[in-house]
């Protein structure tokens, strides 16, 4: 993973914002691929985001997203590009109903490997 300033990713589209965080999805002029842009929008959150970096960038699984760069902006705003990956959040899953027995096994399996 490395550092990159915000310029190389263009055309952002809010997809979801929290008290800590707002992600968008953005084209990554580099790459020519589309990412997650997730960017603290607390000082605080910031030390989040980079641990969150850090974690990511040492744990490789395909139901996590790559890391592509990590930077904070001079006014100490922390931002990480991510991996694109299409499809509903757990939690928005969950919003529909509970997630059948082998759907949530599966759902387990993944997780166990991913710490594994």
């Amino acid at each position: 993973m490395e550092s990159a300033p915000a310029a190389r990713f263009t055309a952002p589209v809010l997809v979801r914002k929290s008290g800590a965080f707002e992600v968008h999805r953005a084209y990554d002029t580099e790459t020519g691929r589309l990412v997650a842009l997730k960017r603290a929008i607390q000082p605080a959150s910031s030390e989040r985001l980079g641990w969150e970096a850090k974690l990511l960038g040492s744990v490789r699984h395909p139901k996590l997203p790559a890391p592509v760069a990590y930077w904070v902006d001079p006014d100490g705003t922390a931002s990480l590009a991510t991996e694109w990956i299409d499809g509903p959040t757990l939690a928005e899953r969950l919003v529909v109903g509970p997630l059948p027995l082998e759907e949530t096994l599966a759902v387990v399996r993944s997780l166990c490997r991913v710490v594994s």
